[in-house]
């Protein structure tokens, strides 16, 4: 906080209460004993998200002060584009650096460790990995085969509705859960990704089923296209989202 320009006064002032936190214990109605943790401020106190922007904000402070005296150099698209040293999302931090060993010695001394940092280089004494399968509950990369990559998307579908076939619904609490639960499951992915026409069909599949009945041992007629049903209720549909048109 001295760095960053704050008075003395001020961060004194934010230290005592970082260090002089206690805990009680409330048993059978009465609060009891005292305990004094060594990490000081627990993740969920509120004074916890402040102090973590500060020290995202010193430590973007000391990585583009090292490009700017070329200690290390960040990541350009074009020539004429200015550099990219870092991005900071959340609790995550990617720095990027040219694979040379002094860039690295460098870097090294801001201590980026810990079990989900994911580097190339084993200087850094962590482990290499070829990359998440998912991050925030999305494939990180994009393959070729769009069917088996989000194909999970399919079996959560499918999950929920044999969960909910076991259970007696009317026709018009079908219409809600598909409208708010079933159809909401692609549509975080949607909003990223281009999910196959294969998939789409398999998940409206699904919904069809369910919505008329069928189950593993007696098959019920669908009296109307799924497409005819996604056709808004003024035009003799039911409103369902056309997931198809949607993606």
């Amino acid at each position: 906080m001295s760095k960053l320009g704050f008075s003395l006064q001020w961060t004194n002032l934010v230290m005592r209460c970082v260090i002089s936190v206690s805990y009680s214990f409330l048993i059978n109605g009465q609060v009891q004993g005292s305990l004094s943790p060594r990490r000081c401020l627990r993740q969920g106190d509120p004074l916890s998200p402040y102090l973590f922007v500060i020290c995202a904000q010193g430590l973007s402070e000391m990585l583009v002060d090292y490009e700017r005296i070329r200690l290390f150099k960040g990541v350009s698209v074009a020539a004429s584009c200015p550099s990219v040293s870092h991005l900071f999302f959340a609790y995550d931090s990617l720095i990027f650096c040219r694979a040379r060993t002094k860039e690295c010695v460098e870097l090294k001394q801001f201590q980026i460790q810990g079990h989900q940092s994911e580097m190339q280089f084993t200087l850094f004494g962590i482990s290499q990995v070829d990359g998440h399968d998912m991050y925030l509950g999305l494939p990180t990369f994009s393959m070729w085969n769009k069917r088996f990559q989000f194909g999970y998307i399919r079996d959560r579908v499918v999950k929920k509705l044999q969960g909910w076939k076991e259970k007696f619904f009317s026709q018009g609490g079908k219409e809600v859960l598909i409208k708010s639960v079933v159809q909401a499951i692609p549509t975080y992915a949607m909003s990223c990704f281009i999910i196959s026409d294969i998939i789409i069909r398999e998940i409206e599949s699904a919904c069809a089923r369910f919505w008329w009945g069928n189950t593993s041992d007696h098959k019920r007629v669908h009296w109307l296209k799924w497409s005819e049903l996604c056709k808004p209720k003024s035009m003799g549909g039911l409103g369902f989202r056309d997931l198809s048109i949607f993606n």
